[in-house]
């Protein structure tokens, strides 16, 4: 179990491969996981589900189009 600082710590870390790790199946499923744990105290991690958001933006219709 992480601290939720470890957690916003690890996800500024891994969000340049974010893209990347989404376009494999369980990658896929582990970012889904990230979000859900962040998820789980929006107070907190508004910003940072918002900064991984707006990172995806420009690259979500690459990735949907990832058969």
């Amino acid at each position: 179990m992480a601290t939720f600082d470890e957690i916003v710590f690890l996800s500024q870390m891994i969000k340049p491969c974010l893209a990347e790790v989404s376009m494999n199946v369980h990658g896929t499923r582990a970012v889904q996981t990230l979000v859900e744990v962040l998820s789980k105290d929006t107070k907190k991690s508004e910003q940072v589900l918002l900064s991984i958001i707006d990172f995806l933006r420009p690259q979500i219709k690459e990735l949907s189009l990832v058969s």
